[in-house]
C-alpha cells in the first residue's frame, strides 16, 4: 500500500509545486533507507511512494500500474551488478529509473547513467528535501526529453525512409540497413555485396514525356528489378531506389562471388525486353557496379563509393555490363587525403575566418554577447561551412590549431570592439571535445587572454554536454581550473546528451544553451514546449542562465520571454556575420 510523504511544516506547498510524483521504491528488506524516508518527509512537496522489496516484485507491479519514476536502493559492488538493472530498465522503458547508492558505488552508478540504464543517481547521506525533489523531477523531465528525441527520430525515419513512387527503401534507409548488415558481417565473417544499378534511358523519358509517363515507368522498372531477384532474394537482402535512375541491391551473407555474378546477370537479363506502356515501347539498358565487404570497404559510405567507381568503369566499357570494384586506386582515400592537406594549407594561408552571431538579453532587447563561429574561406570553393570540415579536423587533430586560432581571433576582436568605444560584450567561443580533453585548456586560455588583453569576464567558453560527460570527474577539475581564470562557462547543445543532475550541480557553470532542435517547434509541439519550460525552471533553480538557440520567429521570442528565458540567439535577429558587420550591430544596439 502506498504512503504519502508529509507536507512541510509551513503548510501549503510553494507556488511552483507540481503534482506529486508517483514513485515505485525498490527497497530490499536487508537495506535501511530511513535517511531517504526522512528526506521524503522533509520535502516541501508531496510524494506518492509505493514500496516493494525486489526487482521481481517491481516487475509484477509495473504490469498493471504506472509510475512517474522507479527508485531503487542498489549497492553496486561490481560491474556485474548492472546486468539485472539493464534488463529491468528495458522492461520499464517508458518510466525513468533512478539509483540510490553509496559513495563507494558512485563510479558504477555513473556508468549506469552514461549507458542509459538509469536517468540519474542519488548518494546516501547527501539527501536534503529540496535536492531530493529537484533530482527526482529532473530525472522525470530528462527521461521525457530523451523519449521525445527517440520517438521523433523514429517518426522521421518512417516518414522519409520510403521512395514516394516505388515504395522501395530510399537512400537514407539504404544506408541504415547496409550499416546493420555490415555490423553483423563483421561479427560473423560473412561477405556482403553492394550492387549499384544505373538504368540508362529513364531520365530522357521523364524529361521528354513528363511525370505522366515517367512515374508509371519507374514503378515498372522497380517491379522488373524485384522480379529478377525474387527467386533468390532473402529476408536480409535489400533493394532500394537511390535517385531517379539509380537503384541499389544489398546481398547479405554472400557465400560465393558467383552468387553475386548470377544476381547481376539476372538483373541485366530482366531488362533485355522493352517495357510497354501507354502504347509505347521503352528500351532501358542496365549497368552495374559491385563492391564486396570486407575487401572493398567496412562501412556503408565506402562500400557505396567503391561500387560507384566500379559502375563508372562498367559504363566506360559499354551498357548491359557489370564490373566488380578494383581496389588499385582508392578514390575515397585520395579525396580525404587531399581535403586534409587543404586544411593544413588553409592554416598556413590564414584562410579561416570568424563570423559572429549576436546573443540578446530577452527583457532588455540589447546585444549582450557575440558567439564566434569559424568559416573556411576556400580559394576555389568559396565559404565552406563548419559541418563540411570540422569532422575531418577533429579526426586529424587539426581542430587543435584551428580552435586556438578561433579563440585568439575572437578575444582580439572583443578587445578591439572595447577599444573602439563600444560597450563591453561577452565573446562566446566553442571548445571542441578534443580541445577540452587533449589540450591544456587552462594554459591556452590564460595565454590568449594575456596576449590579447581581453578581460577574462568577457570570455565565455561553450563546451558540449557530451564532451564533459565523457569523463565527468576529470571534466570537473578542468572546469574548476578554467573558472579560476575568471572566464564563464556554458554547456552547449543542452538536452542532447545525458547529464546527471548530481554533476550539473557540481560543475562551475554560468549558463545552459538549449539546443535548437527543442526551440524550433516550441510554439507548435506540446512536448517541445514542456521540455524547454522544464529546462528553464531547472536551470534557474541551479542559478544558471538559459540561452535559447535557433530563435527564428517573433512567436519564438514571445514564448521564451513569457517563460523568463534569459538570452536568445538565432536568425530572427541576425545570421552569423563578419566582424565589421557585427560591430555595426553592436553600435545600433548600444544606441537604443
Amino acid at each position: 500500500m502506498g504512503t504519502r510523504a508529509e507536507r512541510s511544516e509551513e503548510g501549503a506547498p510553494p507556488p511552483d509545486a507540481a503534482a506529486p510524483l508517483r514513485i515505485l521504491f525498490i527497497e530490499p528488506c536487508d537495506v535501511s533507507a530511513e535517511p531517504l524516508h526522512v528526506a521524503f518527509r522533509a520535502s516541501a512537496v508531496p510524494f506518492d511512494v509505493h514500496r516493494v522489496a525486489s526487482i521481481s516484485d517491481a516487475k509484477r507491479r509495473c504490469v498493471n500500474q504506472t509510475f512517474d519514476l522507479v527508485l531503487i536502493d542498489a549497492n553496486l559492488e561490481d560491474p556485474q551488478a548492472l546486468e539485472p538493472l539493464r534488463g529491468f530498465a528495458a522492461q520499464i522503458a517508458a518510466t525513468p529509473l533512478v539509483l540510490l547508492t553509496d559513495e563507494a558505488s558512485e563510479s558504477l552508478a555513473h556508468q549506469a547513467v552514461a549507458r542509459g540504464t538509469a536517468q540519474d543517481y542519488l548518494i546516501k547521506g547527501h539527501l536534503g528535501g529540496r535536492l531530493l525533489e529537484q533530482s527526482l523531477r529532473y530525472a522525470v523531465e530528462r527521461h521525457k526529453m530523451i523519449s521525445v528525441l527517440r520517438q521523433r527520430r523514429r517518426e522521421e525515419v518512417r516518414s522519409v525512409s520510403l521512395d514516394r513512387l516505388t515504395h522501395l527503401p530510399n537512400r537514407a534507409a539504404f544506408y541504415d540497413r547496409l550499416g546493420d548488415l555490415l555490423m553483423m558481417a563483421r561479427q560473423s565473417g560473412q561477405m556482403v555485396s553492394v550492387m549499384l544499378i544505373h538504368l540508362e534511358g529513364f531520365k530522357l523519358v521523364h524529361n521528354t514525356l513528363g511525370a505522366s509517363i515517367g512515374d508509371p515507368l519507374v514503378r515498372e522498372l522497380a517491379d522488373r528489378l524485384l522480379g529478377s531477384l525474387k527467386p533468390t532474394l532473402k529476408s536480409h537482402d535489400l533493394v532500394a531506389r537511390l535517385s531517379g535512375e539509380e537503384f541499389a541491391i544489398v546481398l547479405g551473407n554472400v557465400g560465393d562471388m558467383k552468387d553475386v555474378s548470377s544476381a547481376a546477370e539476372s538483373v541485366i537479363a530482366a531488362f533485355a525486353d522493352p517495357i510497354k506502356l501507354s502504347g509505347l515501347e521503352f528500351f532501358i539498358s542496365t549497368t552495374i557496379g559491385i563492391s564486396l565487404h570486407p575487401f572493398d570497404g567496412t562501412d556503408a559510405e565506402s562500400m557505396l563509393h567503391n561500387a560507384d567507381i566500379a559502375l563508372r568503369r562498367a559504363k566506360e566499357q559499354g551498357s548491359d555490363l557489370y564490373q566488380f570494384y578494383l581496389p588499385a586506386v582508392n578514390d575515397q582515400f585520395l579525396t580525404r587525403l587531399e581535403l586534409q592537406n587543404s586544411l593544413r594549407m588553409a592554416l598556413a594561408r590564414d584562410e579561416f575566418i570568424v563570423h559572429y552571431m549576436p546573443q540578446l538579453d530577452v527583457k532588455g532587447g540589447r546585444i549582450v554577447g557575440m558567439e564566434a563561429l569559424v568559416r573556411w574561406k576556400h580559394p576555389t570553393l568559396g565559404l565552406v561551412q563548419p559541418s563540411d570540415f570540422i569532422p575531418l579536423a577533429e579526426e586529424s587533430g587539426l581542430i587543435l590549431p584551428i580552435g586556438e586560432r578561433v579563440l585568439r581571433t575572437a578575444c582580439a576582436q572583443g578587445r578591439a570592439w572595447q577599444q573602439a568605444g563600444l560597450p563591453p560584450v561577452r565573446v562566446s567561443v566553442n571548445f571542441s571535445a578534443r580541445q577540452f580533453q587533449h589540450q591544456n585548456p587552462v594554459a591556452l586560455v590564460t595565454r590568449v587572454l594575456r596576449e590579447t588583453g581581453l578581460p577574462p569576464d568577457q570570455l565565455e567558453l561553450e563546451i558540449t554536454e557530451s564532451a564533459v560527460m565523457k569523463d565527468a570527474n576529470a571534466a570537473l577539475g578542468t572546469l574548476r581550473s578554467l573558472k579560476e581564470t575568471g572566464v564563464t562557462l556554458a554547456i552547449d547543445d543542452f538536452g542532447t546528451g545525458y547529464s546527471s543532475l548530481s554533476y550539473l550541480r557540481s560543475f562551475p557553470l554560468h549558463a545552459l544553451k538549449v539546443d535548437r532542435s527543442f526551440v524550433r517547434e516550441i510554439t507548435s509541439r506540446a512536448d517541445d514546449a514542456a521540455i524547454v519550460t522544464a529546462v528553464i525552471a531547472m536551470a534557474h533553480s541551479l542559478k544558471l542562465k538559459v540561452i535559447a538557440e535557433g530563435v527564428e520567429t517573433a512567436d519564438h521570442l514571445t514564448w521564451l520571454h513569457a517563460r523568463d528565458c534569459d538570452e536568445v540567439q538565432g536568425y530572427h535577429f541576425s545570421r552569423p556575420v563578419p566582424a565589421e558587420a557585427a560591430g555595426k550591430l553592436l553600435r545600433a544596439s548600444a544606441a537604443r
